[in-house]
């Protein structure tokens, strides 16, 4: 989970100054799209309002790339305090089901 945090971080810090077209996806594959579908809507189609006020104010203030730049470093702080705080979670490697806990469902 922090791995991915931290991939996500980093991912945003080298997509913010980047020029480059080919990083923005444009076309997602019939195979996965129902999946990209199901991530889309609750992450972005219902996305934080108040994010977006805050990349949008620090925007406006200092410019686009420096707000995502921004951003993608929060993501890396917050992936490192987690880690700190709650060091019982760098052990999860994977989520258990119902079954493989005993409970019913």
């Amino acid at each position: 989970m922090f791995a991915m945090v931290a991939i996500f971080g980093l991912a945003t810090i080298v997509f913010a100054p980047s020029r480059s077209f080919p990083l923005v996806q444009i076309v997602t594959r019939d195979a996965v799209g129902g999946r990209v579908s199901a991530i889309n809507y609750p992450f972005l189609g219902s996305s934080n309002i108040l994010g977006e006020f805050k990349s949008g104010t620090v925007a406006a203030w200092l410019g686009a790339v420096p707000s995502v730049l921004i951003d993608g470093i929060g993501s890396l702080m917050v992936a490192l305090i987690w880690m700190v705080l709650f060091p019982g979670l760098r052990k999860i490697d994977r989520s258990e089901s119902a079954d493989e806990r005993n409970i019913k469902t």
